[in-house]
């Protein structure tokens, strides 16, 4: 077997469905809270950003081509957190990786509990499914979290996974697909104008 040769795939060959791995959140809130809002909602003493240790947060993953969602959004599962926020989850979404786009963008949006029913932006942060070469993004990404903004779909994003002024949030071990694959090639996909 000749090791020296190149390997790739196209990804219009691949009918898997596309699934992200969440890692870690590594970091702390730097914003001093509101007591001010805490006195008027007696509630929020129960959430996550008025709590002392590790609250429970959830991560909303959306994809978009060209600021569009492109399939549902999906969220990781409950998770009781004790020192840290490692969720270790394989997300899988409803989305076959040959429909993919090159454009695609991979919004994440943290979220906590502010009641019944009620949801508080923790921040957010995007980034590009497929490199400047068309080759699908592998590996772990240490992006960066946009404090109370949600993830933007659109490109170029004003969440970037990788910006200057953002907080120390990170959202850590962001791994792709569960196949081993040297590399993906972008092929061109019937359908959808790139």
């Amino acid at each position: 077997m000749d090791y020296e040769s190149f390997r790739y795939v196209y990804s219009s060959s691949l009918k898997e469905k596309l699934q992200i791995k969440i890692g870690t959140l590594e970091g702390e809130n730097q914003k001093p809270p509101d007591y001010k809002k805490l006195l008027d909602q007696s509630f929020l003493r129960y959430s996550g950003l008025y709590s002392e240790s590790c609250p429970s947060f959830q991560v909303k993953l959306e994809l978009f081509n060209k600021g569009k969602s492109i399939c549902l959004p999906v969220t990781t599962s409950y998770k009781a957190f004790t020192k840290r926020w490692s969720w270790n989850e394989w997300i899988q979404f409803n989305l076959n990786f040959c429909d993919i786009p090159k454009t695609a963008v991979l919004a994440l949006t943290i979220y906590d509990c502010t009641g019944p029913g009620k949801t508080a932006v923790i921040g957010g942060t995007s980034i590009s499914l497929f490199g400047k070469n068309g080759l699908f993004r592998q590996g772990m990404f240490d992006l960066r979290i946009w404090l109370e903004t949600e993830g933007d779909g659109n490109y170029p994003t004003k969440t970037p996974g990788k910006g200057k002024n953002s907080s120390k949030f990170k959202c850590k071990d962001w791994e792709n697909w569960r196949r081993n694959i040297e590399m993906v090639k972008y092929k061109r996909l019937t359908g959808w104008t790139v």
